[in-house]
């Protein structure tokens, strides 16, 4: 019964953790190469247009990525084809030359806020489109990209 009772729990407190995740998806790159022609297309739609959200962009990348940072571009399509482009500088070593976030011998993993507290302007579906956009062709070490929007809760 006890054990029964530990399990119930354990999976409540799983569910109310997930249960502010509007949409996740990750992308994860052949062999742990992210090349230019890569384009990373995160598809979603919005019912709510008056709700609050949060988005993040996740990032695992291994040990031996070669570079502190790692440039992207983010293009923003909105359902009446509105695109809006942005370059990002991903910083995943401090000054120091520590690796930021979790971190393990093989692999470290890092959040990146990209907006948090905003209303999407209408309802409907919209892409958010990831570029590798370093000097690299091929980007070696990257093992996965992945798109957090989460609703706030009010």
């Amino acid at each position: 019964m006890i054990r029964l009772a530990s399990f119930l729990f354990g999976v409540l407190l799983l569910v109310g953790c997930e249960s502010g995740i509007y949409y996740q998806d990750t992308y994860k790159p052949e062999d742990n190469v992210w090349k230019h022609s890569d384009l990373v297309d995160f598809d979603f739609s919005i019912a709510d247009s008056t709700a609050m959200y949060n988005m993040y962009l996740d990032i695992t990348h291994e040990t031996s990525y070669p570079f502190q940072n790692l440039y992207v571009m983010i293009r923003s399509v909105s359902p009446d084809g509105l695109i809006i482009e942005d370059q990002h500088s991903l910083e995943l070593q401090e000054k120091g030359g520590a690796w930021i976030g979790g971190c393990n011998a093989q692999k470290c993993e890092i959040r990146f806020i990209l907006r948090e507290g905003f209303t999407f302007p209408m309802s409907g579906s919209y892409t958010i489109q990831l570029e590798q956009n370093t000097r690299t062709e091929a980007l070696k070490g990257v093992r996965e990209i992945g798109l957090v929007i989460e609703k706030v809760k009010s």
